[in-house]
């Protein structure tokens, strides 16, 4: 799986508070959930919280998007993934650190239109018109995202690119860069280019086991 994605660098200064940045924007991230009371678990991927909750409809979509998420998709009453870019692993661990504090309420329903109070952490292509030449990461065969058997993928949710059923079994980097992360199961990474593009290879859709 190949995808562009721009995505916003979170500062740690410290606020008010006397949390960092990630911390108080994983701690908004909470509220637009339902708060505390509706989160069971936090886990993440290479671009997206996975949370188990007690109640999906408790998740506040319009509030996670100003938040800078680019989507939130409901798997069923128990899941949510919301799609939040790179960080998203910083923003899970800064959602359990939040949590040890205490309790944290649900964020207020507002009617008012979901203007972003942060730059989003991942932007699709063609609203960046973000142009990067790829060559493909493994051998195989092409298969459309909308074709992919996982939502965040086909929606494009997490931004736009192509599926490969490989032939082989060594991944490359598609173009030359600076490998900026590798998930800790070791099956997605993210380089940036020398022109500040960053480019995920996930390894299988729907993957959640150890990487090899």
């Amino acid at each position: 799986m190949v995808m562009k994605l721009m995505v916003m660098t979170l500062t740690l200064i410290k606020t008010d508070s006397g949390e960092s940045a990630t911390e108080s924007l994983a701690r908004r991230y909470i509220g637009a959930i339902g708060g505390s009371a509706n989160l069971t678990s936090i886990d993440a991927c290479i671009t997206r919280l996975r949370l188990n909750v007690n109640d999906s409809a408790q998740v506040n979509e319009a509030v996670a998007k100003r938040l800078g998420a680019s989507g939130v998709i409901r798997l069923n009453k128990q899941s949510v993934q919301i799609i939040v870019g790179t960080q998203a692993e910083s923003i899970a661990s800064a959602m359990k650190k939040v949590l040890t504090k205490g309790p944290v309420a649900a964020a207020a329903t507002s009617s008012a239109p979901a203007e972003p109070d942060v730059k989003p952490q991942a932007v699709l292509n063609s609203e960046k018109q973000v142009i990067a030449t790829l060559l493909a990461p493994v051998s195989g065969e092409v298969v459309a995202l909308d074709d992919v058997p996982d939502e965040a993928f086909a929606s494009k949710a997490v931004g736009d690119g192509l599926a490969i059923k490989p032939s082989d079994k060594w991944v490359v980097a598609p173009i030359a860069g600076t490998l900026v992360k590798i998930f800790n199961t070791n099956h997605a990474f993210c380089l940036e280019t020398d022109n500040g593009v960053e480019i995920v290879v996930h390894m299988g859709a729907g993957y959640r086991g150890a990487g090899r």
